[in-house]
């Protein structure tokens, strides 16, 4: 319905998507690169029709969701509340809002520092920590109330609640089905070589068990 062009559409669809962040930025090379992998598994948005004229043809697009790649396979599909939970993760949360039951929160910036570390002597364990600091302002409120020092307390803690609700929902969900979206691997390969070597050969399994802790400021 906005033109002629699918491809033009698309391409303005997800680069309105990402800055939004509503969906994660995965460019070719990236893809190729991490299809290559035997570890680091990719995330793409997938494209939807929302609406179709039956007496134009003409349709248009929407963001339906993500979909997780793992060894160039399609594994498993996240909607866009998952694929919320997994732009938290990455840090690549930087507009858009927190929706409540009675009030918005505008997202002015976040950052989220992420680390991977192996636990045990005999019997390895995986732990991903996630650090996560968020600043917004108070949008729409449904019921609108003196805005005192306790009400901003409970609508920060119900903030924290909901992202480290998104976010553990997605790693229980790419434990079960062994596929390193945050780059554990990756990570461990960097920072911590001589761990990764004790771990590589292992790695499936360990991630399938893998543990993690959150922390949401």
């Amino acid at each position: 319905n906005l033109g002629s062009i699918p491809s033009q559409e698309i391409t303005v669809l997800l680069e309105n998507q990402v800055t939004m962040s509503a969906c994660p930025k995965l460019e070719l090379l990236e893809f190729a690169m991490e299809a290559n992998s035997s570890f680091k598994a990719s995330v793409m948005p997938i494209i939807g029709i929302s609406q179709q004229n039956p007496e134009t043809e003409k349709v248009q697009f929407e963001v339906t969701g993500s979909g997780v790649f793992n060894d160039g396979k399609l594994i498993y599909t996240m909607n866009r509340e998952e694929t919320r939970g997994y732009l938290w993760g990455i840090g690549e949360i930087n507009k858009g809002e927190i929706m409540l039951s009675d009030v918005n929160v505008d997202i002015l910036e976040s950052s989220t520092n992420f680390e991977a570390r192996i636990e045990g002597n005999s019997e390895k364990k995986l732990i991903l920590t996630f650090d996560i600091d968020v600043e917004g302002n108070l949008g729409e409120v449904a019921k609108p109330k003196e805005q005192n020092t306790e009400e901003l307390r409970e609508i920060s803690k119900a903030c924290e609640e909901l992202i480290t609700d998104q976010l553990s929902h997605v790693l229980i969900q790419s434990f079960e089905n062994g596929c390193d979206i945050f780059g554990a691997s990756d990570y461990l390969f960097r920072h911590k070589y001589k761990k990764w070597k004790q771990v590589e050969n292992n790695w499936q399994m360990l991630y399938k068990n893998a543990t993690f802790e959150i922390k949401v400021k």
